[in-house]
């Protein structure tokens, strides 16, 4: 009984031990689509440790060429990076620092291993669809309508200069990021060509000449102050 009790001890341990290695640390979430994991477990970020899922879903990293599948969901490319914004939030709550388990699906291109993630023995994707973050999903409309209140800019980290969502020198930039207007610092500067206010013009006043008839003759009195100006 001793030894079958030490034998099973010893088998349980070596259960618990096996699967605790099968976790992996996840480093960073790029985006809701690409997170990196520490495969080797040697704490840092290695070549061909980028998991990518492969889900059709929307992210505010302004590198990103969205067009097809903005075309797909048949929004703008302003909701676009909105919906990107609150996706890529859900997933960095969900993953940053997380302990996860990865399932391999055998493809991969150059820059991803394309794999699902468990958190919790539950699929990520899953979460992603089920709160309406895929294009693929029945929700998608809830998030989108959530997404279209937000007040979002693009704020330049090198020059401290924020734009819309739609000026092209945004896009243009570097060092980037999509965050709420409220967050920005009091000394951010608007960039001019975005943030311009276009005030009415006045309307021009038209004087037309004084008109004194006696009847027969019309004299016009004329304003030669406007006539004489250089």
């Amino acid at each position: 009984f001793s030894i079958l009790s030490i034998i099973l001890v010893y088998t349980l341990f070596v259960i618990f031990d096996i699967n605790q290695k099968s976790f992996v640390s996840v480093l960073k979430v790029v985006n809701a689509n690409e997170i990196q994991i520490d495969l080797n477990s040697n704490g840092k970020f290695d070549i061909g440790e980028n998991i990518c899922l492969g889900e059709n879903v929307f992210t505010s990293d302004l590198s990103y060429n969205q067009d097809d599948l903005i075309k797909q969901a048949g929004i703008s490319k302003i909701d676009a990076l909105k919906i990107g914004y609150i996706t890529d939030n859900f997933a960095d709550d969900l993953l940053t620092d997380k302990k996860v388990k990865i399932k391999l699906s055998g493809e991969k291109n150059q820059n991803c291993r394309y794999a699902d993630i468990f958190i919790d023995n539950k699929s990520y994707r899953e979460k992603l669809i089920q709160s309406g973050f895929s294009v693929n999903s029945e929700n998608f409309g809830y998030q989108l309508e959530r997404a279209k209140n937000l007040d979002l800019v693009i704020l330049n980290h090198k020059s401290n200069k924020f734009h819309e969502l739609s000026c092209e020198y945004g896009f243009a930039a570097h060092d980037v990021v999509i965050i709420p207007k409220k967050y920005l610092l009091k000394d951010a500067i608007p960039c001019k060509f975005c943030h311009i206010e276009h005030k009415p013009e006045k309307a021009k006043i038209v004087s037309y000449p004084t008109i004194i008839s006696n009847g027969n003759i019309k004299m016009y009195l004329i304003d030669l102050t406007e006539i004489l100006k250089p």
